[in-house]
């Protein structure tokens, strides 16, 4: 289901809003968001970045995956993170491909 939530603040400017690649995902109840992320379409791997939940939601990161993986099937996700969410990325099967910890999760 697509929603556009209202809001009184620019958290992003326009350009990043209407660019058809960057998928905003949010998850919650009624207008209250309680995680998300943002994922960014290519032509070669869908990015995940941004990944967040309000409480400590140990199944958050995986989530997420699903949910960017679900945008374009068969495609790979990559993303970056360092310290815990390194460890969250890697539990859900992504693995370290380089020294500035690039990720991929194969598809």
């Amino acid at each position: 289901m697509h929603r556009r939530i209202s809001t009184d603040q620019v958290i992003f400017p326009p350009a990043v809003l209407d660019d058809p690649n960057l998928i905003f995902l949010a998850r919650g109840s009624g207008s209250a968001i309680d995680a998300g992320c943002v994922a960014n379409l290519s032509n070669d791997a869908t990015g995940l970045s941004n990944v967040f939940s309000a409480a400590q939601d140990h199944q958050v990161f995986a989530q997420a995956t699903q949910a960017a993986s679900a945008l374009r099937p068969g495609s790979p996700v990559v993303g970056y993170e360092s310290s815990s969410r390194l460890a969250a990325a890697e539990s859900t099967g992504f693995r370290n491909v380089g020294d500035l910890r690039v990720l991929v999760r194969p598809s």
